[in-house]
């Protein structure tokens, strides 16, 4: 019974983690684009992983793009999960408008993405 009570417990704390580190990215995202500072950056990979434990094949793949953007001097480069359509959207060498906090410029977003 002890036992049970432990691994409910890991589950509920695991599942609270999760759903805050997903609020907490939903803030972000929205704090960037009301006060970020916007320059042009420009996609230069694109990366698809295969989902572990996916339930159904359709939803198997994640689609990343990856993204080069200048501020201040300083080059930076992220990644951002996007659609397949997304994905199939912007080829390599396209220039995208991104948001980059100016006091943190690593937290940044691709906004066309």
């Amino acid at each position: 019974m002890g036992s049970n009570l432990i691994i409910i417990l890991l589950l509920v704390v695991g599942a609270i983690i999760l759903v805050s580190g997903r609020i907490i990215d939903y803030f972000m995202r929205d704090y960037i684009l009301q006060n970020g500072v916007q320059v042009e950056g420009r996609i230069i990979e694109h990366r698809d992983a295969i989902k572990l434990f996916s339930r159904q094949y359709s939803h198997s793949h994640q689609y990343f793009l990856t993204y080069l953007y200048e501020y201040q001097g300083k080059t930076y480069v992220q990644e951002q999960q996007v659609s397949l359509e997304t994905y199939e959207r912007y080829p390599d060498q396209t220039a995208v408008n991104v948001r980059c906090l100016s006091n943190h410029p690593t937290r940044a977003m691709a906004v066309d993405l």
